[in-house]
C-alpha cells in the first residue's frame, strides 16, 4: 500500500503562507505490484494515467447518451432503442457489400 500526502495551502495570500497555514490530503494506492516492478512513483503515476483513461470512456459514454437523448427530442421518428442496443445505422445501398466483391 502506498499513501500520499498533499499539503494544499488554505488561504495562497502571503499571510496564509506565513503562518502555515494549509489542508493535508492524503491518497491511498493498494496494489499487489512488487517493489521490483515498479517503486512507489511509478505506480502512482500508472494509477493515475488508468484514472485518466478511465475518464475518458465515462466522457465519452455520456456524451453517447447527450446525443441519443438529442436525437429523441428532435427526430423521434427515429425510433432509437435507448439503453438496449446501439441505434442501428442505415447502410447505403449502393455501397458494394461482401458478396456483391466475391
Amino acid at each position: 500500500m502506498i499513501v500520499e500526502r498533499t499539503l494544499k495551502p488554505l488561504n495562497p495570500s502571503p499571510q496564509g503562507t506565513f503562518w502555515k497555514q494549509c489542508e493535508e490530503e492524503f491518497r491511498a494506492y493498494v496494489t499487489n505490484l512488487t517493489q521490483e516492478e515498479g517503486d512507489a512513483f511509478q505506480i502512482v503515476q500508472l494509477y493515475r494515467q488508468r484514472g485518466d483513461a478511465e475518464n475518458v470512456f465515462d466522457e465519452l459514454k455520456q456524451a453517447y447518451q447527450r446525443l441519443l437523448d438529442w436525437l429523441a427530442r428532435t427526430a423521434p421518428q427515429l425510433n432509437l432503442t435507448m439503453g438496449k442496443a446501439p441505434p442501428r445505422i442505415l447502410l447505403d445501398p449502393t455501397y458494394p457489400t461482401m458478396s456483391a466483391v466475391h
